[in-house]
């Protein structure tokens, strides 16, 4: 659910939650996973919002539940790309972010839906920090587009709290070992044979 508006944020993942919640506990499912994200709580803002509505619901659920925090995927880049293109323009906004393999993350969950519920479990980062600006530029470019890339500082609370780092995993925090050059080296291939303006 891409939006920066809170009330829009909340009330999706308030219901999502209360449904998903009350199906398990009528099947009486013994424990139930969920994926949130790194800082909801530090930087409470737009869709953040919403998934720190999300944490507390399943949190109060009478079904035992895990929480897993992860960073960015490094597939943010090609979202981030997509949203912030403006016909010739990309206008990349600057945030610090720690990206994470996906399929680093979908290993966690199974092995945390596997065992015993933790409430929260440790959160689960990528090996580097990076700047969102540059893995737009550098995702771009890996795809042949073309487009200027100008990075950009948003004035909305849920990006300023992004640029100062928020979302950045703190002492304690599992680090994933797939850095986002080396996924941007696996899509890259992929689009070297044909090469368009994305």
């Amino acid at each position: 659910m891409p939006t920066l508006s809170v009330s829009p944020a909340v009330k999706f993942f308030s219901t999502a939650a209360k449904n998903v919640l009350a199906a398990a506990e009528a099947a009486e499912v013994p424990h139930v996973v969920r994926l949130s994200i790194i800082g909801v709580d530090r930087n409470p803002h737009g869709f953040y919002a919403g998934q720190l509505a999300m944490e507390k619901i399943y949190n109060d659920a009478a079904v035992p539940t895990t929480i897993l925090r992860a960073a960015q995927f490094h597939e943010f880049a090609a979202q981030t790309l997509q949203r912030s293109t403006l016909g010739p323009v990309v206008l990349a906004p600057r945030a610090r972010v720690q990206p994470v393999a996906g399929w680093e993350v979908a290993e966690k969950l199974v092995s945390l839906a596997e065992g015993q519920p933790l409430g929260r479990a440790a959160d689960l980062a990528g090996p580097h920090e990076e700047d969102l600006a540059e893995m737009v530029r550098a995702y771009a470019r890996s795809q042949g587009s073309r487009r200027l890339i100008l990075p950009v500082r948003l004035p909305v609370p849920m990006m300023r709290g992004m640029a100062a780092g928020l979302q950045l995993p703190r002492e304690g925090a599992q680090l994933g070992t797939e850095t986002f050059a080396e996924w941007l080296g696996v899509v890259g291939d992929g689009a070297s044979s044909s090469k368009t303006d994305t």
